[in-house]
C-alpha cells in the first residue's frame, strides 16, 4: 500500500533490494512480468499510472505513463506478442498498449530483437516508449463500473466487470 517494490534473488544470500513506485508512496495494485524478458515488470498503480521497470536497475522505472483515471486493477503482457500490453481499471476502461511500432528495425523473434553486441533487448526499454509514444486503444467502451480482471490468449481477450458482464473480444491483435 505504500508503493514499495522488493526484489529477492533466491540464488544469492543477500537481503531484498527495495524501491518505490513513486516518491508519493502510491500503492501498487498489480504486477506483470514480461513473458520473455524476465527482468521487465509492468506495474499498475493506485493513481492510474503504469510503470515499466527494468529490475536490473531498480532506482526508478524506465517508463511512467498516466494510463487510467483511477486505480489499475490488472496489467498483462500478451504471452506470444509481448510488444502488446493490456490494462484495466476502476475507471471502467480496458486499454491495449501497442508498442510494436516503436520496435527497432532489427529481426524480431518471440525471444525479442538482439542488439549489435548480441544482448537481448526489448521494445519496452526504447526511448519512444519512455516518451509515451505508444499506440493506445480503448478496447471496450468506457463503462461507469470497474473492469476488474482480464486475460488474453492468442487473439482472444476476456475481461470481467462489476456490471456482472464478461466481455470477450476476438481478433484483438491483427498480426
Amino acid at each position: 500500500m505504500q508503493g514499495h517494490l522488493k526484489l529477492w534473488d533466491l540464488r544469492a544470500q543477500q537481503p531484498a533490494k527495495a524501491t518505490l513506485l513513486s516518491p508519493d508512496q502510491i500503492a501498487v495494485c498489480h504486477l506483470a512480468g514480461h513473458p520473455t524478458q524476465q527482468h521487465l515488470v509492468a506495474a499498475g498503480g493506485e493513481d492510474g499510472a503504469m510503470a515499466i521497470w527494468d529490475m536490473r536497475n531498480i532506482a526508478q522505472p524506465v517508463t511512467l505513463i498516466s494510463a487510467h483515471n483511477g486505480p489499475i486493477t490488472e496489467v498483462r503482457f500478451h504471452p506470444a506478442a509481448p510488444d502488446h500490453l493490456f490494462t484495466c481499471g476502476l475507471d471502467g476502461q480496458l486499454l491495449h498498449w501497442d508498442a510494436s511500432a516503436s520496435a527497432r528495425p532489427t529481426p524480431v523473434s518471440f525471444k525479442g530483437p538482439r542488439d549489435p553486441a548480441g544482448a537481448s533487448i526489448t521494445v519496452w526499454l526504447s526511448s519512444d516508449v519512455a516518451r509515451g509514444a505508444i499506440d493506445t486503444t480503448c478496447i471496450i467502451p468506457q463503462s461507469s463500473l470497474p473492469i476488474n480482471s482480464l486475460d488474453i490468449e492468442g487473439p482472444t481477450l476476456v475481461a470481467g466487470s462489476d456490471n456482472e458482464s464478461i466481455y470477450t473480444v476476438r481478433n484483438v491483435l491483427l498480426y
